[in-house]
């Protein structure tokens, strides 16, 4: 009906055809070190009008943004270029300081998009350390800090053992565990 225009069934879907298209671009990939110890590549992960899509060279990450502006295009949306978070993991700190790519708009209208290479990026709800070798390192303390703040305001609560035990399992345990599956 009219009042389901907003329903995720229809983001899942239309997401579903710009995951596919995205799947594609199979060179140039980005892998990641699994908690198996495999390399994998690494998947292209879309929440709401969130999109985290990567890609080991900027050649790649350019024909995923083509694929991305020309869905949004066909499909009438906008890309917020003031929300957009592109960058460069670069190990070392070094690289070029003025990386860009270009995504599109109708007409396909080409606005440049500076590529960022230093730095803590916030993605998904997710902290990046773009230019050191431990990418993960700002989002392990910010969780650890959070995780002890939580446990140490439920450990001077007077409730009950077992909802406090609930309160860790379904709470504190979780928040942690949606940062970790990055």
């Amino acid at each position: 009906g009219q009042g389901d225009f907003g329903s995720p069934f229809n983001w899942d879907a239309a997401y579903d055809i710009l995951l596919c298209a995205l799947e594609s671009v199979d060179e140039d990939r980005f892998y990641v070190l699994r908690s198996s110890g495999d390399l994998t590549p690494s998947v292209d992960i879309a929440y709401a009008d969130d999109l985290l899509s990567g890609m080991a060279t900027l050649q790649g990450l350019q024909r995923k943004a083509d694929i991305v502006s020309a869905f949004a295009i066909i499909f009438g949306l906008d890309i917020a270029t003031e929300k957009l978070r592109t960058f460069m993991h670069l190990p070392s700190g070094k690289g070029k300081q003025r990386e860009t790519i270009m995504i599109h708009s109708t007409g396909w209208v080409p606005r440049t998009v500076p590529v960022a290479t230093r730095g803590v990026l916030k993605v998904l709800g997710n902290r990046y350390d773009i230019s050191t070798e431990c990418i993960h390192d700002s989002q392990y303390q910010y969780t650890k800090k959070q995780a002890e703040k939580a446990c140490n305001i439920l450990s001077r609560t007077r409730g009950d053992p077992a909802h406090k035990r609930m309160v860790l399992r379904c709470c504190v345990s979780k928040r942690a565990e949606y940062n970790g599956q990055f």
